[in-house]
């Protein structure tokens, strides 16, 4: 009983979190940089977990209301499975633009999984996928047991219709 209460309390954080912290009018207020802060600040939700976060802010506003949103939903699916899952003690974010391309990553240090054998109950990595997909983007997956997991989305950047 006691632990469906936690697992009840976390979500509920979790939901609020997301009502409070990446609702397209709180994002006009943050930057990029200070949603992947809000958003982790929320899930940490009392752990000891240390965070190496990079966010390219320039990068960050060549993406409209929608690429913003989706990626932050992809961070915090990741983030939220590094925790909640891996039990990882730290995790990295960096968001970065580079011949063309922009290039988020999600990095953590928990217990990790292998893929093949993964018995595919939530639905975490679907969804990251079709996200990535609705954004015409690549996503790269990467995990072992005791190594941790590692998601790459990279996207191209489309010129901005002021810029022709």
């Amino acid at each position: 009983l006691e632990s469906g209460v936690k697992t009840i309390n976390t979500t509920i954080r979790e939901v609020r979190g997301y009502i409070a912290g990446l609702s397209p009018e709180s994002l006009q207020h943050q930057t990029f940089a200070d949603s992947i802060r809000s958003l982790t600040q929320t899930l940490d939700a009392g752990r000891k977990t240390k965070y190496d976060l990079r966010i390219d802010e320039t990068a960050a506003s060549l993406l409209n209301e929608d690429q913003t949103m989706q990626l932050l939903q992809i961070a915090r699916e990741a983030v939220s499975n590094g925790l909640r899952h891996g039990g990882a003690t730290q995790i990295t974010v960096r968001l970065h633009q580079s011949a063309g391309e922009l290039c988020l990553l999600v990095q953590d240090n928990g217990r990790g999984f292998s893929p093949e054998t993964a018995s595919g109950g939530g639905h975490g990595l679907t969804n990251m996928r079709a996200r990535v997909e609705s954004l015409g983007g690549k996503l790269q997956f990467s995990s072992s047991p005791g190594a941790g997991t590692k998601l790459i989305v990279t996207m191209t950047l489309l010129p901005s219709p002021s810029a022709t």
